[in-house]
């Protein structure tokens, strides 16, 4: 779903009797998209690998309203490794490294990794994913070494103003 904020609609007017140096009030847009889980294994890797020769690509080729947006949010729904061992979850999630491309072409820009599906291959794919998006320049909220780094906002610029982006869970790697 798209939301469209105007900056002007969080303009406070000044008082009345105030004075101000400002001439003009331009109102600058920016588009937000928010996706659901993005989850890039069993059935959905069994597709790609079968009808489109293993590229991911093909999976956002059809959703331009992604790139369009100024900024796109979704969630990782697990783990993007080929590292850990299955930790005994009922249906576990472990996306291959090789769809880090097409989530970096996709038009999104930042993913949570806070979710219960992100432990599923233990801590080390979850250290792995981290380090494979940073790798790709692909930012994430909601994950860290430490509690201090997984509750830090992850803060993108977009037309003069600062968007901080959130992510808890209370499953964790």
């Amino acid at each position: 779903e798209n939301v469209t904020y105007q900056k002007s609609d969080f303009d406070i007017p000044p008082p009345e009797n105030a004075t101000s140096t400002k001439t003009q009030n331009v109102a600058t847009t920016t588009t937000l998209f928010f996706g659901g889980d993005i989850m890039l294994d069993r059935g959905v890797k069994t597709s790609v690998e079968n009808n489109f020769t293993g590229d991911y690509n093909t999976l956002f080729e059809n959703l331009p309203e992604i790139k369009s947006a100024d900024i796109a949010f979704a969630n990782l729904e697990g783990p993007l490794s080929d590292r850990g061992h299955d930790s005994g979850s009922k249906f576990p999630f472990e996306m291959s490294p090789l769809a880090l491309p097409a989530l970096q072409n996709s038009g999104f820009d930042i993913f949570s990794l806070a979710n219960n599906h992100m432990g599923d291959y233990t801590a080390t794919a979850f250290t792995d994913t981290m380090k494979n998006l940073t790798d790709y320049s692909i930012r994430f909220a909601g994950a860290g070494i430490n509690k201090q780094e997984a509750e830090k906002p992850t803060i993108i610029e977009k037309n003069d103003t600062k968007f901080g982006f959130l992510a808890f869970s209370d499953v964790g790697p």
